[in-house]
Parts: C-alpha cells; sequence; structure tokens
C-alpha cells in the first residue's frame, strides 16, 4: 500500500465499489489497487470515516427532516473534509534548534567512541 500507481480509480469507481455496486472479481482487483496505491487508499480511509461520522450522527437525528440551515452546515463540513483530503497528508514539523544540536551532538559522540575503539583495538 505505500506506492502510488499510475492508473488511481476514477471517485465514482472508488465511491461504486465502497457501496458494493460491483460483483466480487471486480471487487477483488479494485481491493487490489487500493491497498497498493496510496492515494486511493487514503481516499478510501476517508470514505470509511465520512460514513462512520454518519452513522454516528445518524443516531443524534430527530424524526423530521433536517432544516435547511441544517443542510448546509453537513455540506459545509463534508467540502471542508474533502478539501482537507485533496490538499494530501500534512508535512512533519520541522525539528527544532535544540533537538538538531542533541542530534548533531549525539552523533559526534557516537563517532569519537568508534574512532577511540578502532585506535584502542589496532594500538
Amino acid at each position: 500500500m505505500k506506492k502510488k500507481k499510475s492508473a488511481c480509480l476514477p471517485d465514482k469507481i472508488l465511491v461504486r465499489s465502497f457501496l458494493g455496486d460491483f460483483k466480487d472479481d471486480k471487487k477483488a482487483k479494485i481491493a487490489d489497487h487500493i491497498f497498493s496505491c496510496l492515494e486511493c487508499w487514503t481516499k478510501f480511509k476517508t470514505l470509511n470515516s465520512l460514513t462512520w461520522e454518519l452513522k454516528q450522527k445518524e443516531k443524534e437525528l430527530p424524526a423530521e427532516a433536517l432544516t435547511a440551515a441544517e443542510v448546509r452546515e453537513f455540506r459545509k463540513a463534508a467540502r471542508s473534509r474533502l478539501h482537507e483530503m485533496r490538499k494530501g497528508p500534512k508535512q512533519p514539523a520541522p525539528i527544532s534548534f535544540a533537538r538538531r544540536l542533541i542530534l548533531i551532538v549525539a552523533t559526534s559522540l557516537a563517532v569519537v567512541m568508534v574512532c577511540l575503539c578502532f585506535l584502542l583495538c589496532f594500538k
């Protein structure tokens, strides 16, 4: 699941697969691609997450229909999540100066220790 393949699944196919619209042989091919393509795997996980959130929200819904304001709020939240998904994974935080200094000192000490061992062994 680590590599991104050149031909990703169209979003419609991914959603239809998620909903179970395909026969077993087609499902297997789609599943193989999803597990080997990072981009499709991320989209699939997002669909799974949204489904879980919707099921949780469904429990909170009253018996009557949603108001127009609630529908707008839901659509806004869905667009926001899709936008976050399209931006891609977040970049890791940069290493602070103190941590860099500690890494440099620790690496330097390790090099000195290896050199001392080498000198003592071959004296």
